[in-house]
């Protein structure tokens, strides 16, 4: 499909519940979590029409094409499992 109509096929309410459920049941039982989160700028420039295209900055500053992702994980207090987030 590359006559733009391409649409994200992944629903993300879906995935967004089954990792908060799978959080839960793993590090619910936990008094203290750690979370430990990135920013992150995924640059496109040569991209024109992305679903969900954004703009972020380049490494020289300037204003390209591109996504701004955030990366989250999870630690338990035991330091034995480690989850990913969205």
């Amino acid at each position: 499909m590359i006559d733009g109509r391409l649409n994200s096929v992944l629903d993300n309410e879906k995935i967004s519940k089954a990792l908060i459920d799978n959080s839960v049941e793993k590090l619910g039982s936990n008094k203290r979590i750690y979370i430990f989160s990135d920013h992150c700028d995924s640059r496109k420039p040569y991209s024109k029409m992305l679903e969900n295209l954004g703009k972020v900055r380049d490494l020289n500053g300037n204003i390209i094409n591109g996504f701004t992702t955030l990366g989250s994980v999870m630690l338990d207090e035991n330091k034995k499992n480690l989850l990913f987030l969205i």
